[in-house]
Order: C-alpha cells, then structure tokens, then sequence
C-alpha cells in the first residue's frame, strides 16, 4: 500500500513494514531522521543497522533536528550497528540463518530495553547490500523481519537504493514490496515511474513489468 511518508513515518503502527525506495542519499538521511527522531519525542528507542557512511549521514540530520546524538547512544535510545558487520553474524551459504538471525536481533532489543525503552522502532538497510545479487536472500530476510515484528510488536523501516534505468528494478521493486505493509512515495515519485517505465519501452518495446522469477 502506498501512503504519504509523514503520516506512517511519524507514527507507524506495531507490526509496520515500512520500504523507501530512494536515489539521493540525502532524501534518505531526511525520512529516516524523520522516523527516528520523531519517535524520541515520543520517549521510544531505536535501533539503525545502516551502512558507514549513512550512520554518518543520519547522524549529522539528526543533530539538525536537536537530537542530543551522542546522549541518545550513552543512553542506549539509539543503537547503530554497521549492516555488513550484522549481515556478516548470521548469513550462512547465501542465506539468512533462523535461529543466528533471531539471536543478532534479541541482543540488539535486549540492549536497548535494559535501559527502560519499550518502544523500538527499527531501521533496517542489510537488504540493500543483498537485493542486486541475491533476490531470495532478500526475500527470505525480509520474512524473517516480518515475523520479529509480528512476535515483538515493532515497527521496521527499509531502504533500497534503486536506478530507474535498471530494467530490472521494477520486478525487484514488486517482488520486495510484496514483503511490506507500506510503499513510501520517493524524492521525485513521478519522475522516477516515468524513468522505469521509459526504461521498459526501450528494452521490450512496450511500457510495463517484464517480471522476475522467484519469491
């Protein structure tokens, strides 16, 4: 279901699975601050598994927001985790494990409510390092957030970095958001259909999804 970013950003409703598709870093850093920061003004937590240079990033806009960063983590209201170290803890043969995944996620919960946090909101971008070569990795992670969601009544935030000019993002893009509650609009959502699209009509002659195999 595709819905306007600040409602849902602001307040998602347990069991949320949100999924940004996104081509500028920077509209990233602002939703995700939005997310984030929003719900500290409501007293909850949150937990951002990102890459390097988005914690950087994130970081930086928070602060723009008036979020007191380095308290938040001394508090343990925030907690990072880098997405390539995370990922590295649980994939086993090219997929995501159960039961290592299961543990990675209830000692970054635990962490955070041994510090009296109840409301978690989670930011997750470890599918975006797994989607362009491993699409049922991708999936399959993906259902394994759903069901830590379900069991913990939480909320989870996804990003995708996508091109437009792939002629396989749009199947990618149906197969993922599939796995979620909620599509949230990009920077420039039309232009960014128009560009997919267009992208379509070169490659096999007509506008449309060519689709892709698998779950």
């Amino acid at each position: 279901m595709a819905v306007a970013a600040s409602s849902v950003v602001r307040r998602p409703s347990p069991c949320d699975h949100l999924i940004q598709a996104y081509t500028d870093d920077g509209f990233l850093a602002t939703v995700v601050a939005d997310y984030v920061g929003t719900g500290f003004e409501l007293g909850e937590a949150a937990v951002i598994i990102a890459t390097r240079p988005h914690v950087t990033l994130f970081s930086d806009r928070l602060t723009a927001l008036g979020v007191d960063v380095p308290g938040a983590l001394a508090a343990r209201q925030l907690l990072f985790l880098d997405a390539q170290q995370t990922l590295g803890l649980f994939m086993v043969d090219g997929q995501p494990d159960r039961s290592r995944f299961l543990a990675v996620v209830a000692t970054a919960l635990d962490c955070v409510r041994a510090a009296g946090y109840r409301g978690i909101r989670l930011y997750g971008e470890m599918v975006d390092l797994l989607w362009g070569h491993n699409l049922e990795a991708t999936i399959a992670l993906e259902r394994l957030w759903d069901g830590v969601l379900a069991d913990e009544r939480l909320s989870l935030f996804c990003a995708y970095r996508m091109d437009p000019l792939d002629r396989q993002v749009q199947g990618v893009l149906r197969q993922v958001t599939h796995c979620h509650s909620h599509s949230l609009p990009t920077e420039h959502s039309e232009r960014f259909d128009l560009a997919v699209d267009r992208a379509y009509t070169e490659v096999f002659g007509v506008a449309g999804d060519a689709g892709c195999s698998g779950t």
